[in-house]
């Protein structure tokens, strides 16, 4: 061997082998949601968009049949937008919305959302779906507004996650999960806490919930659904989809 070759051959093996990223821990009601979701996807007639977030660690479920979905006057962009914006130069207000706005149009009222992104307008909250990287979300061109707007799940699990991070530091009071609380009262023990909204429509749904677990957990739940047959047919499907991670959690709990 020669010289040159024998450095050559000692160099590369002292050098430090490349390390492999550990893949996020994945959370057990996570795993959950997912062996739920994909159970009533395959029983059920629909059009079905669902994504499950650990919002901590950022591993995540995502079961699709269409990719994008008419949000209507769904809140979760209106809302927020408006909390991330108060909070986040330069996209932050000098008018920002009266939190009395903000409340109301996460209650589901089609007005004050319509207000709420007016106030905002088009280019503000074009730009805090550029900085949140979320590309799949695009607003009406044909209204003042910007709604109705179109999305994908993995956007809404997104928005939720950045408006459950800069909620603390908006001053906006805690919204809680309003028409949500009913899937989810009777599965997980009364010290939990929920973040989430939902919108209604003939045969489906807009619903993202987020909920603070024990140990520092934070999970995601984003629900996208059309085309089912009834309307009670959604109200049970959606309450699984959305017990599953509550369910799960409480089970974890309650072991020695």
């Amino acid at each position: 061997m020669t010289p040159g070759l024998a450095l050559a051959v000692v160099l590369s093996s002292s050098l430090p082998l490349p390390c492999r990223a550990e893949p996020p821990p994945t959370d057990p009601a996570l795993d959950a949601a997912r062996l739920v979701t994909d159970s009533l996807v395959e029983a059920t007639t629909g059009r079905y968009g669902v994504r499950g977030l650990d919002m901590v660690h950022g591993s995540s479920f995502v079961l699709s049949e269409g990719g994008f979905f008419d949000c209507g006057h769904f809140p979760l962009l209106p809302v927020a937008c408006a909390v991330s914006c108060r909070t986040a130069p330069p996209f932050s207000m000098l008018r920002f919305p009266p939190d009395s706005l903000v409340l109301k149009a996460w209650q589901g009222d089609s007005s004050a959302c319509e207000a709420l992104m007016l106030m905002m307008g088009k280019d503000t909250v074009r730009g805090w779906l550029h900085r949140e990287a979320l590309l799949a979300t695009s607003l009406s061109e044909d209204t003042g507004s910007g709604l109705p707007y179109v999305s994908a799940v993995w956007d809404c699990a997104m928005m939720l996650r950045s408006m459950g991070r800069d909620l603390p530091a908006s001053g906006v009071p805690f919204p809680g999960a309003p028409g949500l609380e009913q899937f989810v009262r009777d599965q997980a023990p009364p010290a939990r806490s929920f973040l989430g909204c939902m919108s209604r429509l003939p045969g489906g749904c807009r619903a993202a919930l987020a909920v603070e677990l024990p140990e520092g957990r934070h999970l995601g739940l984003a629900v996208l659904v059309d085309s089912m047959e009834s309307d009670s047919l959604v109200t049970e499907r959606l309450g699984l989809l959305l017990g599953s991670i509550t369910a799960e959690a409480s089970r974890a709990d309650r072991m020695p």
